[in-house]
């Protein structure tokens, strides 16, 4: 088996089993099945009429070089062994050409979450997140072996680059699917709700995109024809995805049929829980319009219970010029107030009324140029009007403002109150 110009030749034809052999120097164990080329490395293919004709592999421990043939012989006497690195020779050549790919996928990605997240700020859309994934080289090659494909088979798995966004209504879908339309060039989409009823699980909305014509130039050039998959799902949609993954049930088929009732049902109170957000925000949204709706006609019903809603609408109406920080901020608020006994806005008003001008006072003298936020003016009323408030805040802020804590004790005499409110602290 010598020659000349390699140190060994081997005819697959003659291995028997499904490819592995012994080094002909070393004995070390070269197997079609290392395709992390632990014992060898793949030096040269050669092909003849598009055929591959012969293999060069060179033995990681020994260094020797080893021509692999049998790849030109009749079907009938075609080995597992032939099959086996015939298979690996194409893999390991998809894998170059995944490797020089990956980097295009990558920036495809990036450009198109660039563009979704400006258009979602635009937009006012809150979502829960924006994420991308490059389909591993394992994964792609499955599916290419799986289908069938031959030719261009990087061409023909359209799921390579994909970018998921995440929202948190159902009514949101078809407005980021307008938002991406609008954007890009949409090859194909499936939206879940268009399809039958009967369609297995709780799903999500696709769309195969590519960049548009408006993105041209040296930027895009080398991937302006590569193709992106964009899911949009709802917080729940991705935790069915996420769970049924790991449950590796794939299709309805998949599942044991005593088991199906089960998965139905979950899979319908997920589309419920879904729904019931969606309730559960138009009726906040009505119920803010109203409370808005009431301050811009100077109506604002004083006798309603403090929560955080009707906490900012009487603050817009009451102290519009203020800043408003987070809803984190009023949410703190409204806890305070009612562990210090204050459950409706006419309570609070009484705060405000009583106090007003005094705490106007202390801001001038204590923030000299700059001005509370409409919360932090009332935290300052609070501690004028309310002895036990100004006790809590002053055990636990005195040291880090004294001149506030100062002014407070020099004005609080000055304020009147109304009534004594019962206090939780």
């Amino acid at each position: 088996m010598k020659d000349k110009n390699l140190s060994y030749t081997i005819d697959l034809t003659k291995v028997n089993g499904e490819g592995s052999f012994p080094c002909p120097k070393c004995g070390n164990i070269i197997s079609p099945e290392d395709e992390k080329e632990e014992s060898y490395t793949m030096v040269k293919t050669k092909v003849e009429n598009d055929e591959l004709a012969e293999l060069i592999l060179m033995c990681s421990k020994c260094g020797s070089k080893i021509r692999l043939t049998g790849f030109l012989s009749p079907p009938e006497e075609t080995t597992a062994s032939v099959m086996n690195y015939r298979r690996l020779q194409q893999k390991m050549g998809l894998k170059d050409q995944y490797e020089n790919l990956y980097p295009l996928y990558k920036q495809l990605c990036k450009e198109v979450i660039f563009v979704l997240k400006d258009e979602i700020q635009k937009s006012q859309i809150k979502i829960h997140g924006i994420t991308y994934r490059i389909k591993s080289f394992d994964s792609i090659c499955d599916k290419i072996v799986r289908k069938g494909v031959s030719i261009d088979p990087f061409k023909q798995v359209h799921d390579i680059a994909g970018v998921r966004i995440i929202c948190l209504y159902r009514s949101d879908l078809d407005v980021l699917g307008k938002l991406i339309s609008k954007n890009f060039d949409i090859i194909s989409s499936d939206i879940y709700r268009t399809r039958s009823e009967t369609k297995f699980g709780y799903m999500a909305d696709h769309y195969l995109v590519k960049l548009s014509k408006e993105y041209r130039g040296k930027r895009y050039d080398e991937i302006k024809n590569l193709k992106c998959e964009i899911q949009v799902r709802t917080i729940l949609m991705d935790a069915w995805a996420a769970v049924s993954h790991h449950l590796d049930y794939k299709r309805e088929t998949d599942v044991p049929s005593p088991l199906k009732k089960d998965f139905n049902a979950v899979s319908g109170l997920l589309y419920a829980a879904d729904t019931h957000f969606e309730l559960f925000r138009q009726g906040i949204e009505k119920s803010t319009a109203k409370l808005l709706k009431s301050v811009e006609s100077d109506k604002f019903d004083l006798n309603q219970e403090i929560n955080m809603d009707s906490l900012r609408a009487y603050l817009k109406w009451k102290l519009s010029h203020r800043e408003r920080y987070s809803v984190s901020t009023y949410s703190d608020l409204v806890t305070d107030l009612k562990n210090l006994g204050y459950m409706k806005v006419s309570q609070l008003d009484d705060v405000l009324q009583a106090s007003k001008t005094i705490a106007e006072a202390v801001e001038k003298e204590e923030m000299l140029r700059r001005f509370y936020s409409d919360t932090g003016f009332v935290r300052i009323c609070l501690m004028l009007y309310d002895e036990d408030y100004y006790k809590k805040m002053k055990d636990a802020h005195q040291k880090r403002n004294k001149k506030l804590f100062r002014l407070i004790d020099i004005h609080r005499p000055k304020v009147k109150k109304k009534r004594n409110v019962s206090s939780h602290y």
